[in-house]
């Protein structure tokens, strides 16, 4: 059957564009679980399903335009053969053979042709009849029992930094909670506050939020009074106490959106100055715990997924110490596709910007992502801010989604199988994302449904070498972040930095088992691994493995939700900075350099920028002005991520490095590796001891070709490794 074919120009700008929205750890997948096993490598892909804007309507495909398979319900693309008649079509998934015809395309405009052609697809869906209409809610809950002035000007800033980039034609609501919910009603231009009572312990309220304010005058429209909403913001004050009935007012705001079904499209804001103390959902304890006090908040976070409320949290600390259960509520967030943002203090606080920042980018509502791959594989793990459907597998719900939203996914063989190469089968992946978003038409805003339909196919990897060759290491390394922070929550800080110098070791040794006979080789010779290297020795000395944080529960858990929300390439900033070379008139000259740059102001290199994401440092080696094109530089670089950075320049002649070099807390990078090479040279004789021994035995068996994975991940006998790493004293920055 025949495929559809693109030139290699048509080719190139497709995997340009795709690997924007997907990318994969491994080009080439392992043929089998063995080859997977022993390359040590993770196996899974990152998803940015928002990274590239709603098509336009001259590309936009009909529903009735794209088959769908009757044995998997794939969607018709370009891996999927056609016969010559188009009366039947090959599914490039499960690989059956649908007897139905195929729309002939070539009838298509050229624009709606191209796409169809391409790996990434955008579909109109039908809208159902119930959702005719809807508009999309914006609700700003604020915190007013324990804010100063200063941060309640903080908030009022942000709420209007907001209003300004929503569309006019959304409804708007502002709440305050405190030791009462305050409901605003906006359709006075004197701002008129209604106070709800919350009560002591789990009795709640006397009244519910329906009964108080009807929908008509707790949400309004933007456009028809913005001067309204301005004049409740402004009204905003402080509470005479300090009780927090955050939970009660959570509890409440999605009873009335129960009882309300025609909200189905809500971001809710949430402004955060204090714990919960008063009401149900309190989290005002002094354990510091990195874990929940409770599944209060988890539960109610399930049901604002169902109910299409997406909710961002925004946190302002009105002291350093001031501990206010993040590790509780965060899953308000987590579950429902929103962000989590915490502020150390309102001076120089970036909240305004970072609002304005996320709501200038493409918003979704009611989202649906769905996974299906070839046979032989499947999903194992999740990492990102979303809920597992709980009927269907493989199939995620995002009650929202921002264009700097990711979510990562790892893979393990269904079976014994191998990944199966006749006929031009290769494994694939196929990822269908269903949203709302607000398109602009020429007098009017409204939501409009898409299916944004992605599908890509790899090459098979039938050695440990080849399968080293197509490894990605920033996708690899972000894998393994996410992993390494469920194990903090799981088994500690410490349990973690071992399982961390574990992996690598692991993966090293058998590197060097399976490509050079079991022969130590120079680290320094493998790019991939002096890269995982490199990032695993920053790892190490992070914030995130720091039992310097296990004390600290709301920066860390600030950490763990913006890391498992933000794309491979941040998160290597994050960890393991980016520092790239200018020359004087602002050409990069060299990236990916090492973090220790103290050395790399060679003779044409004027500036270096080293990127941490939270923070872009520039140094220079002389008095000079800062090019255009480095000033247009970091304008998209600053652009490209979710948080305003910091943007620090230094004096002509100051000296940098950001690796740790020098403390005496922290274990250099080649300190780190004559460790490494150690530990892989201690387990290579001992697992050539342990193959001598099996060898006389001839007991050939899953165990001796893997006697390394079963000492480190099935435990059955005691590991090898010294645990000699040390941890870290100094923060991230």
């Amino acid at each position: 059957m025949k495929r559809i074919g693109l030139d290699k120009e048509e080719e190139d700008e497709d995997e340009e564009e795709i690997s924007q929205v997907l990318k994969t750890s491994l080009e080439d997948f392992p043929v089998n679980s063995t080859i997977k096993e022993r390359s040590g490598l993770l196996w899974g892909m990152n998803l940015n399903p928002l990274a590239i804007s709603p098509l336009k309507e001259e590309e936009i495909l009909e529903e009735k335009e794209l088959e769908r398979c009757s044995e998997c319900f794939a969607y018709f693309n370009r891996y999927s053969g056609v016969n010559s008649s188009k009366s039947e079509w090959f599914c490039s998934l499960c690989r059956c053979i649908n007897h139905e015809p195929v729309m002939d395309r070539s009838s298509f405009a050229p624009n709606k042709k191209m796409r169809a052609s391409q790996s990434l697809m955008e579909v109109r869906i039908a809208e159902d009849s119930s959702n005719v209409g809807g508009i999309p809610l914006f609700l700003s809950l604020v915190d007013v029992s324990s804010s100063s002035s200063s941060m309640l000007d903080v908030v009022k800033e942000s709420i209007i930094s907001q209003l300004e980039i929503l569309p006019e034609k959304s409804l708007f609501g502002l709440i305050t909670f405190g030791d009462s919910i305050g409901l605003y009603d906006l359709s006075h231009s004197i701002p008129h506050l209604l106070h709800i009572p919350i009560l002591k312990g789990e009795a709640g309220c006397y009244v519910q939020i329906q009964e108080v304010l009807p929908l008509s005058r707790l949400f309004v429209k933007i456009e028809d009074n913005k001067e309204n909403i301005l004049n409740a913001i402004a009204s905003i004050r402080i509470s005479s106490n300090e009780s927090n009935g955050f939970g009660t007012c959570v509890e409440y705001l999605l009873d009335y959106f129960e009882v309300n079904p025609v909200l189905k499209f809500n971001r809710v804001s949430v402004f955060i100055s204090g714990p919960c103390n008063h009401g149900v959902g309190r989290t005002d304890d002094s354990s510091h715990s990195l874990l929940p006090l409770s599944s209060f908040y988890k539960e109610q976070a399930s049901r604002a997924s169902d109910l299409g409320v997406c909710f961002d949290l925004y946190l302002i600390k009105p002291k350093e110490d001031t501990e206010m259960g993040l590790a509780t509520f965060k899953f308000l967030s987590l579950s429902t596709g929103g962000n989590v943002r915490l502020y150390r203090s309102t001076i120089d606080c970036t909240l305004p910007q970072d609002i304005f920042r996320q709501y200038s980018g493409t918003i979704a509502f009611n989202s649906l992502v769905r996974i299906r791959t070839s046979k032989e594989f499947t999903v194992q793990s999740v990492y990102g801010h979303h809920k597992e459907d709980e009927k269907n597998e493989n199939l995620y719900q995002l009650a929202g989604v921002d264009s700097f939203q990711s979510i990562s996914f790892q893979f393990q063989f269904t079976s014994g199988e191998s990944l199966m190469t006749k006929g031009g089968s290769l494994p694939t992946i196929q990822v269908a994302f269903a949203y709302y978003f607000i398109n602009e038409k020429e007098d009017e805003r409204i939501l409009e449904r898409r299916l944004r339909v992605i599908t890509v196919q790899r090459n098979v990897s039938r050695s440990v070498k080849s399968t080293h060759k197509s490894a990605n290491a920033e996708i690899v390394f972000g894998l393994l972040t996410q992993k390494l922070m469920r194990s903090v929550l799981d088994n500690g800080f410490k349990e973690s930095q071992l399982f961390l110098m574990d992996w690598l070791t692991i993966l090293f040794t058998q590197y060097c088992e399976n490509v050079n006979d079991g022969v130590l080789i120079d680290i320094r010779t493998s790019d991939l691994l002096m890269s995982l290297a490199r990032f695993a020795h920053s790892l190490s000395v992070n914030d995130l493995l720091s039992t310097q944080l296990q004390n600290q529960s709301d920066l860390w858990n600030s950490y763990y939700s913006l890391y498992t929300a933000i794309n491979p390439e941040l998160l290597r900033n994050a960890i393991y900075p980016s520092v790239i070379s200018l020359s004087e008139d602002g050409k990069i000259i060299a990236d990916n350099l090492p973090p220790q740059f103290s050395s790399l102001f060679f003779p044409n290199v004027s500036f270096i920028i080293v990127d941490q994401l939270f923070s872009i440092h520039v140094y220079q080696k002389e008095e000079a002005n800062f090019p255009s094109e480095g000033k247009q530089f970091l304008n998209q670089s600053r652009n490209s991520r979710p948080i305003t950075s910091k943007l620090v320049q230094h004096a002509a002649g100051e000296k940098g490095g950001i690796d740790g070099e020098g403390s005496e807390n922290v274990k250099s990078f080649e300190s780190f590796l004559k460790h490494l090479e150690s530990e892989a040279s201690k387990l290579l004789l001992a697992n050539e001891e342990e193959e001598e021994k099996e060898e006389k035995s001839k007991v050939w068996s899953e165990t001796v070709q893997r006697p390394i994975a079963n000492k480190y991940r099935e435990g059955k006998i005691k590991r090898t490794l010294k645990r000699e790493l040390k941890e870290r004293e100094i923060g991230v920055g």
